[in-house]
């Protein structure tokens, strides 16, 4: 790493932090070249004034600033000098695009100031695709070390809203490595140019297939841990038991959530259901907004029951609409997850995307339903505990 002092004390001897990677250029700098610790997380929020675009993508824009990591392992810990500690990097790739920040110097916490690369615009082509997040150590003479990856689902995100996500870095799969590498905070934009309509259909079909190109083959062991992780070939049996073990527990949740939507259709449940908002209405930034509970898909079963039994001819058609109900059920579980970042888009939310509106901003205050979410996660773990 660098051979400048990493700290200094004040006249008043207060202790203060050089700040990494460099000051800001565009000041004094001794203005942006110290900071106390307890300053470190206001040094990041400040919007980032140095973009990088890149992708080929014309649909729209993803506006990714990387802000900070806590806690990252030391992977310098071994190396002659004492002091050493991990120079940190982020490698962020989606779809076509490879970008990197700026080297964080000899910080196991770092933090990207504004003035920094750490702000990328990612042109996209479809709304779903993944944004994967790569940590790691730089090396100058060898592959850089690499600490863990994170794997963001934009499809849950609504456009023109700004979210400020934090996310748990694993080495491979969270369901594989249950050791916490640290975490990373990162601010998210999404912005559409294209239609609704053409937004929506863009996710039809298999995703294609991305190219992306680099100059040097440690760039390229970069590009392939942060999208795809560890190799399976390193993968132990006792990795691919967790596997297995998480796969089965995923078909565990699809069956409670059919069981239960059957059970809510036979016993006329209500369930939650989001009202469009009226035309030329500004809509409400609130997401549980419009919220109403209504039995509708028991209504729905007994008018096709109705029917049936009048022309019994039509029992096949009504037989393959209710399977039809039952899938939409579980989506309609899904998205009355108690975590507004858990839920994905509604239904109805589909239907104004075809009609050619575009889903209203959110606004969430930070921690919104965290208890309601721990709640709903031991209950989940109740039930999948008695199979």
């Amino acid at each position: 790493a660098l051979s400048s002092p990493l700290s200094r004390r004040t006249a008043d001897g207060i202790k203060q932090h050089r700040i990494r990677p460099y000051p800001d250029p565009l000041r004094p700098p001794e203005a942006t070249a110290w900071s106390d610790p307890s300053d470190l997380d206001a040094l990041a929020s400040p919007p980032s004034s140095r973009w990088l675009e890149c992708g080929g993508g014309t649909r729209g824009r993803v506006h990714l600033e990387i802000l900070r990591c806590r806690d990252l392992p030391n992977l310098d810990e071994s190396t002659l000098r004492p002091r050493d500690k991990t120079d940190a990097f982020v490698a962020v790739v989606h779809e076509d695009a490879l970008a990197v920040t700026d080297v964080v110097w000899d910080r196991n916490s770092p933090v990207w100031p504004p003035w920094c690369q750490r702000a990328f615009v990612l042109r996209m082509h479809r709304p779903s695709s993944r944004l994967h997040l790569g940590i790691f150590d730089f090396d100058v003479n060898t592959n850089h070390d690499k600490i863990g990856r994170v794997v963001v689902n934009l499809g849950n995100l609504r456009p023109n809203t700004e979210y400020t996500l934090a996310y748990d870095i694993h080495h491979g799969s969270p369901q594989v490595a249950k050791k916490t590498l640290g975490t990373i905070t990162v601010r998210v934009r999404i912005e559409w140019l294209a239609s609704p309509l053409r937004m929506l259909l863009s996710t039809a079909g298999p995703s294609p297939q991305y190219f992306v190109h680099v100059e040097k083959d440690k760039n390229l062991r970069v590009a392939k841990f942060t999208t795809s992780g560890s190799k399976l070939t390193t993968l132990t049996s006792k990795d691919f038991l967790a596997l297995w073990i998480q796969e089965m527990l995923e078909y565990g949740v699809a069956y409670y959530r059919v069981r239960h939507a059957l059970r809510r259709t036979i016993y006329w449940r209500p369930h939650r259901i989001r009202l469009p908002s009226l035309p030329g209405r500004a809509p409400d930034p609130d997401p549980d907004a419009g919220i109403v509970y209504l039995p509708l898909n028991s209504l729905l079963v007994f008018l096709a029951l109705v029917n049936a039994v009048e022309r019994p001819h039509r029992i096949l058609s009504f037989l393959l609409a209710f399977a039809c109900l039952v899938l939409l059920s579980h989506r309609c579980a899904r998205a009355a997850h108690p975590s507004p970042w858990k839920r994905p888009p509604s239904f109805l939310d589909f239907l104004g995307m075809a009609a050619g509106k575009i889903p209203a901003p959110a606004e969430v205050p930070a921690g919104k339903g965290r208890e309601a979410e721990e709640r709903y996660d031991r209950e989940w773990e109740e039930k999948l505990g008695l199979m």
